[in-house]
């Protein structure tokens, strides 16, 4: 299991959830998670992708530059990753980025990948999103 949570406001509530439910020779099903502090419901999915892909998309995030803004998906549809550089906040000392996950209502509800959805938006550092990345990936070895 992967967490990510808000840096820059965590009084917000809102994370991102990763967990590997399945993994095949070379396909993975992942259930991934939404969530908005309490006062909203969380929203929960499966996707399913293939393992070097989801492995790609998610060293690109390591690798991510502080000027471009860029966006991560699988080849298989279920989950976008936008991200955009942020100006620094008080308090943290890492380069913050803003994480955007939608997750695809086309491919969930009908099969058909529209990369359209509902999504989450979190402020996250450079260092988390590192941790991120090695946890999960350590979770599909």
């Amino acid at each position: 299991m992967a967490i990510l949570k808000d840096a820059a406001y965590p009084f917000n509530g809102c994370e991102f959830e990763i967990i590997l439910k399945e993994k095949e020779e070379e396909g993975i099903i992942s259930t991934v998670f939404f969530r908005f502090g309490t006062s909203f419901p969380e929203l929960k999915a499966d996707i399913s992708c293939l393992q070097k892909d989801l492995i790609s998309a998610f060293l690109d995030m390591k690798n991510i530059d502080t000027i471009t803004p860029k966006v991560f998906t699988t080849q298989d549809p279920g989950l976008s990753i936008y991200y955009t550089p942020e100006s620094p906040r008080n308090g943290i000392d890492d380069v913050l980025f803003r994480l955007i996950f939608v997750l695809d209502a086309g491919e969930i509800n009908q099969n058909i990948a529209t990369e359209t959805g509902p999504a989450l938006c979190l402020l996250v550092t450079k260092k988390q999103i590192n941790s991120f990345v090695q946890e999960y990936i350590n979770e599909m070895k």
